[in-house]
């Protein structure tokens, strides 16, 4: 009998203060930390797409969403987000790597990745590569 009680004693000491144990637990996120070569990619530019999302707290970021905001982003390849208890995140991004250009306003990665910059103005010594967006990566690795 004693021990039920104990048992019931925990279980309704443990629901009264879940509210307060998970207020402890979910922290606001007090730092970002991104990682990339950062080549032509910024890193403010990368900061400046996650702002919206970190306005909650450490269980309420949507992680799913920030990766597809990052990956459709120009020079992204690749991203991963995820939490470091208890108040960081932890971004990591590959960036695209441009082989050539591809007709006037675009460039293609070495993974025969078609891709949209803003500004392709710097690029201009590499060689210009064209033909239908389905074939880019056979048109790449015949270059």
């Amino acid at each position: 009998m004693a021990q039920l009680v104990i048992a019931l004693l925990l279980v309704v000491g443990l629901v009264l203060s879940a509210p307060v144990l998970r207020n402890w637990i979910d922290q606001p996120i007090t730092r970002v930390e991104v990682h990339s070569s950062f080549k032509n990619l910024k890193q403010g530019e990368v900061e400046k797409e996650l702002a919206d999302f970190l306005h909650g707290n450490f269980f309420d970021l949507d992680l799913k969403a920030m990766q597809a905001r990052l990956v459709a982003m120009p020079w992204i390849r690749k991203a991963s987000v995820r939490r470091v208890w208890p108040a960081r995140l932890v971004v990591s991004v590959k960036e695209q790597q441009a082989i050539a250009r591809w007709g006037k306003e675009q460039l293609i990665s070495t993974e025969g990745e078609i891709f949209t910059p803003d500004d392709v103005s710097d690029f201009q010594t590499l060689p210009s590569l064209s033909g239908p967006a389905f074939q880019a990566e056979e048109v790449m690795q015949q270059y």
